[in-house]
Order: structure tokens, then C-alpha cells, then sequence
């Protein structure tokens, strides 16, 4: 957790940050984060590791 939490800036409700292009509304591929093997992705018997990367936000 370290300092996410602490003295946190008006307004916000933690210290992360998430980069968004202001051209593309899109989280940059530099700033991904893989978390699942592939093996997930590949495999038709899970649901799990199968939202794309660029699909995770909508940005209205």
C-alpha cells in the first residue's frame, strides 16, 4: 500500500494515478500492466484474461 493513502490531494480519493491520452482517451501501452499469464488468454475454457487491454476504460 505504502503512501497511497496518505496526504492525499483535495479532491482525490488516493494517490494513484492512471495516464490517459488526451488525443485517444486511451491508457498508453507504456503504462500497461500484465498481470495474467497467457495461458489464460488462450484458453476457451475460462472467462479470465479476456478483456483487451484497450477496453478496460471508457472515457465519455
Amino acid at each position: 500500500m505504502g503512501l497511497c493513502f496518505e496526504h492525499i490531494p483535495p479532491s482525490f480519493q488516493s494517490r494513484y494515478v492512471v495516464p490517459v491520452s488526451i488525443q485517444t482517451g486511451l491508457i498508453p501501452s507504456c503504462a500497461w500492466i500484465f498481470h495474467l499469464p497467457n495461458n489464460y488468454a488462450n484458453d476457451p475454457q475460462t472467462s479470465f484474461g479476456k478483456v483487451q487491454m484497450n477496453a478496460l476504460f471508457i472515457i465519455p
